[in-house]
């Protein structure tokens, strides 16, 4: 009987040899994504006409530590093979999550409206995505999702006949996703990782284990940022103590109506009437979240908030881009002690 993760290889050797697209693989270090890029390299191996393939990360400006140094460890072993060209992709300065709260005044992600997927990933992934597509007549992208993960992954996916399927995302720059690991069982994926003990590009599977201690099947990964990752998490496990009091900081402010009180819609009016926490943080609200953020980068000497996110923190509150803005930032500052407020005068 032929396994999920061998039907799985099978599906990349029928892509190489009948679609010539380049191939665009997202890689997150994790399990999921190391079997995915362990299976396309083994294709890629064995076949003598030659594809590009793009290996890219989503460094979202918030990873823990140790985990971009392992990234970029992982990347040139990668490219050590010549089987494909390593990718860090990151968000633009204006688009990072400590610029949407600070500055916008958006209130942090949660599960209803978790932005910081956009910004962080969706939108770096797709611009190289459409690069690679732009010079090469379009390409084929491929996620380690499986239906295995959860409800709704398993509807969407089932919805969209995952793995055989090639999903259309961009039609006019011939961009289509594929997800080949769609049915494989976690049980079926450990054991061929731990079957091989060591994968193409040289990481080990013990290296591997390292970021799922203890339960290889539950453990969660985010960055230190995320208020959607449960406290006990394996993210939470290894964030500073800065790193948590600045989270844990902003998901407390969040609840505070007195500190959410900007509204555009009608809703959000209405919850606040009900005295529920609602709408986009106040100019007050948002320098206290500046001053958290701040404080901490004194406190462990290192920084949270780039120079560039700070100049786009003042436009926005300058009025000089779009933002939820209300009132002027002279006068505001006027009220405050400003000597801490770094890069704005």
């Amino acid at each position: 009987m032929t396994s999920e993760i061998d039907k799985a290889r099978g599906r990349f050797l029928r892509l190489w040899q009948e679609d010539p697209r380049p191939w665009h693989i997202a890689y997150s270090g994790g399990k999921d994504s190391t079997l995915l890029l362990q299976l396309a390299l083994e294709v890629a191996r064995e076949q003598s006409t030659p594809k590009e393939i793009i290996v890219a990360f989503n460094d979202t400006r918030y990873e823990v530590d140790g985990k971009l140094e392992r990234i970029e460890r992982n990347f040139s072993r990668i490219a050590a093979t010549g089987l494909a060209k390593p990718k860090i992709l990151r968000p633009k300065p204006r688009d990072t999550i400590l610029v949407r709260i600070i500055g916008d005044g958006y209130a942090p992600p949660d599960f209803r409206f978790r932005y910081c997927t956009r910004y962080s990933k969706m939108d770096p992934s797709l611009a190289s995505e459409k690069e690679l597509a732009a010079r090469s007549g379009g390409c084929l992208t491929f996620s380690g999702t499986r239906k295995e993960e959860s409800t709704d992954r398993l509807r969407r996916l089932t919805k969209n006949g995952s793995p055989e399927s090639l999903i259309p995302r961009r039609k006019r720059l011939k961009i289509d996703d594929s997800f080949p690991l769609a049915d494989v069982k976690t049980s079926e994926l450990w054991g061929y990782l731990e079957g091989l003990g060591t994968f193409i590009w040289g990481e080990t599977i013990d290296e591997l284990k390292e970021l799922y201690p203890g339960d290889t099947v539950a453990q969660r990964d985010g960055c230190w940022l995320c208020t959607v990752c449960a406290e006990k998490s394996s993210c939470e496990k290894q964030c500073t103590p800065g790193q948590t009091k600045i989270r844990r900081f902003i998901r407390a402010i969040k609840e505070d109506p007195e500190k959410r009180r900007l509204c555009k819609l009608e809703n959000h009016k209405k919850r606040l009437e009900k005295g529920l926490a609602s709408g986009y943080f106040t100019m007050e609200a948002r320098q206290e979240i500046l001053d958290v953020v701040q404080e901490v980068e004194r406190e462990e000497n290192r920084r949270y908030i780039s120079d560039e996110e700070i100049a786009h923190i003042r436009e926005i509150w300058g009025g000089g881009r779009k933002g939820f803005y209300l009132g002027n930032l002279t006068r505001f500052r006027a009220k405050r002690k400003v000597e801490n407020v770094r890069d704005f005068d």
